[in-house]
């Protein structure tokens, strides 16, 4: 039995041919038709979803749009992917780490206050393995009070909801990952939510150079360009891959959810396991978070020598070289990090097989291997 930690939704019986050879392949009707869509499904306002090539890309875009350089102050987790940081030190920016919930790992309002500076122009925040933080109204809130802007980057958490809400109305940027395993997939790409109609329509001048494809389908290139931007549109390939994953994406994520269901019913009654995001959460469960007490490369081991495929999914970022000018103690990470690790809960795992990797869980910490 091999049972994979990631696995590729791809949509069945559906041919690009025609895109392929319709002599348009780039930015097109499909990918208008795709952001329609997506906005539809999860009940976003459709002016305000600009897509991309990438969430790295939407990150991207909405540091460019609020214009962060050299100075500025960008508050951010070292718990998450490296793209989320990366044009922070690209743009001459400074990273200010905050601690973590740590249980969770998601962000919380009490650490994000600690390490406000005079410069801080935007926060990033983090929703991680499938979940949204139960702080973000929160910290929305306090940001605001103080004219920070948010990006929340839901790249692992298409899906979740918090207050029964895919999104909370009061959100600056929200970016949306559908690169090849994620719950929703259109091979790779992105969307950035912007909260604000004009920061929308600057932001898709700026994914094509600054040309406006609206106005003119006919020699852009003699537009006056008034703001460089840059080439991170998605293609009309991508986004009918997307249309296409999108008729499926609700059975996804509700098998995910559905084995963390079972997950939730079977673990609490394992010693030295703690079910890091719960039911409640509104998670979407990209993967199962649990917190092992002890030994938890241990227990990975044993899983793999199970045919159970397990992972950190993400190291912390505050350890490599290219972030170590933002150095910072995070005890609540360390602690997290020393016990967190993801197992399989995907559309591709069977309740049967639920119920297997909980006994290989037990099995390995009855033979006494938590020591």
């Amino acid at each position: 039995m091999k049972i994979p930690l990631f696995k590729v939704n791809m949509p069945k019986n559906i041919s690009v041919d025609e895109i392929l050879h319709s002599g348009f392949i780039g930015q097109g009707q499909y990918v208008d038709d795709f952001e329609i869509k997506f906005a539809n499904h999860f009940n976003l306002e459709i002016d305000k979803v600009v897509s991309v090539n990438s969430c790295t890309s939407a990150i991207q875009l909405a540091l460019e749009l609020e214009n962060i350089s050299q100075g500025d102050d960008i508050v951010t987790t070292p718990y998450t992917c490296l793209a989320t940081n990366t044009d922070i030190i690209r743009r001459g920016a400074n990273i200010v780490w905050y601690d973590v919930d740590k249980i969770t790992g998601l962000s919380r309002l009490e650490n994000i206050e600690k390490v406000i500076t005079r410069n801080t122009k935007v926060i990033i925040i983090t929703h991680i393995s499938g979940a949204i933080t139960e702080d973000l109204e929160k910290i929305l809130a306090f940001c605001h009070q103080k004219g920070i802007k948010v990006i929340e980057d839901a790249a692992q958490s298409l899906g979740a909801k918090l207050n029964n809400e895919y999104i909370n109305i009061n959100s600056d940027y929200i970016a949306f990952s559908f690169q090849a395993i994620k719950h929703l997939t259109t091979i790779d790409g992105g969307i950035l939510y912007c909260g604000d109609y004009e920061k929308a329509n600057e932001g898709k001048l700026l994914r094509w150079f600054g040309f406006d494809r609206v106005i003119s389908s006919d020699f852009r290139c003699a537009q006056d360009v008034k703001r460089l931007g840059m080439k991170i549109h998605m293609t009309d390939i991508n986004a009918f891959i997307g249309i296409e994953s999108l008729k499926t994406v609700d059975d996804i994520i509700n098998a995910h959810i559905k084995n963390a269901k079972l997950y939730e019913q079977l673990l609490p009654i394992v010693d030295g396991i703690t079910i890091s995001h719960k039911i409640k959460s509104g998670s979407s469960f990209w993967v199962y978070p649990i917190l092992v007490e002890k030994n938890r490369d241990g227990l990975k081991k044993y899983l793999e020598e199970n045919g159970v495929y397990s992972s950190l999914v993400q190291n912390r970022l505050d350890g490599m070289t290219c972030f170590k000018s933002a150095f910072k103690l995070l005890p609540n990470l360390s602690y997290f990090m020393r016990r967190i690790l993801h197992i399989p809960c995907g559309w591709w795992v069977s309740e049967e097989e639920v119920s297997y990797i909980v006994g290989i869980v037990r099995e390995y910490i009855d033979k006494g291997c938590f020591s």
